[in-house]
């Protein structure tokens, strides 16, 4: 009976093998355009308060000094690692993980009486896995595709700010940001639909580009003590908005599973 399970299985496991379809490996990566649009008003807030401030410091006879502006949190790279499974010519069941990164920072002093230092960074970073199908619309010579995929997204903001004011300036001012650091994070579902185009440069393998569309947003990030991220320190705790656009640079390789070895 064992010898006869044993014979079983190994023709069950053969005849899988020889059903299945071409597997594919792809890695790439490019630029990409996320919203965050809270974080980036309140970017725009303390860009327009650095920018007073080196106005005054330009125009006091006994403050020098000045601070860079942050950039907006709107631009980043992002790379990825995906299989497909070809369950037919022209469709291919596909599994992703995606690692996006932005980042800004500014800094500076002012000089009075006293050296008053502002020092800001802002590093976000999203991690996805991500399912979906892969359509083949075109293939020939040139492979065009349409993907379309949903998942997991995973946000992480870690914050740090120094935002001192010359002992100079006596006036009272609105919207200094809050000074300290820390680690916020939150998840959510999202998905992502886009064009992919590929071109053959060798047996089984093909350099190729892609485009795609995010709509994801994580209501709230929260630091380990469960409070919720309040960036200007008004109160309200601010949202991660990751929607937006990437473009990838890929290269992929397609493994063939079938025990013979043809392609199907």
């Amino acid at each position: 009976m064992k010898g006869l399970a044993s014979v079983l299985g190994i023709v069950l496991l053969g005849g899988c093998a020889a059903l299945a379809g071409p597997l594919e490996l792809s890695i790439g990566g490019g630029p990409s355009a996320i919203s965050l649009d809270a974080f980036n008003a309140i970017t725009e807030s303390w860009n327009a308060l650095i920018g007073h401030f080196n106005e005054c410091a330009a125009a006091h006879p006994d403050v020098s000094g000045s601070v860079r502006t942050l950039d907006l949190l709107t631009t980043g790279l992002v790379a990825h690692a995906a299989e497909r499974y070809w369950v037919l010519d022209w469709l291919a069941l596909c599994a992703r993980f995606d690692y996006e990164h932005s980042e800004s920072a500014a800094s500076g002093t002012y000089v009075g009486a006293e050296t008053s230092t502002v020092d800001i960074a802002l590093d976000y970073r999203t991690i996805a896995l991500l399912a979906g199908v892969r359509v083949v619309f075109l293939d020939a010579g040139l492979r065009l595709a349409g993907d379309v995929t949903m998942g997991y997204y995973h946000g992480t903001l870690d914050h740090s700010v120094v935002f001192e004011i010359p002992s100079e300036y006596t006036d009272a001012i609105s919207g200094v940001p809050p000074e300290g650091l820390g680690r916020h994070s939150g998840d959510t579902v999202g998905f992502e639909a886009g064009f992919a185009l590929d071109v053959p440069f060798a047996e089984g393998g093909y350099l190729g580009a892609a485009i795609a569309y995010r709509s994801a947003a994580i209501a709230a990030l929260m630091n380990t003590s469960g409070e919720p991220l309040d960036l200007d320190g008004d109160g309200t705790a601010e949202d991660a908005n990751l929607s937006g656009i990437s473009v990838r640079f890929c290269f992929s390789i397609v493994i063939d599973l079938s025990l013979d070895g043809e392609k199907e």
